[in-house]
């Protein structure tokens, strides 16, 4: 019959290969990382939300709603930007940011009611 623990084993290994083997690329990983931290913090997702409500909104706009400084919300929409979660247009003088389609469709995961 064998050696229990050498079949056990072999079990835990054929069940790791099957697992390992539905994880999507490490690149993809990176990519669905990123996503996440677009929403991980409490200034950016308070941006996209205002996204979310207003539709287009400049730097300048969020600056005066959430009364912070132009950097800081300059590196959250960045960090938006990079995740793929926001897109920007210029016009004129002034860059305007939008949510991606994939920004809407994460907001409206994470923020949705839990049923």
């Amino acid at each position: 019959m064998g050696n229990p623990d050498l079949r056990r084993k072999d079990k835990n290994e054929r069940q790791a290969e099957a697992l390992r083997a539905h994880l999507p690329d490490p690149s993809e990983i990176n990519r669905l990382a990123r996503q996440a931290q677009g929403l991980g913090d409490p200034t950016r997702l308070t941006i996209l939300l205002l996204l979310q409500e207003a539709g287009r909104l400049c730097v300048s706009d969020v600056c005066l709603i959430l009364d912070r400084g132009q950097s800081t919300i300059s590196k959250h929409l960045k960090t938006a930007l990079d995740a793929g979660l926001v897109s920007n247009h210029r016009f004129d003088l002034w860059v305007y940011y939008e949510l991606t389609e994939r920004g809407e469709e994460l907001l409206a995961a994470l923020v949705s009611p839990v049923e």
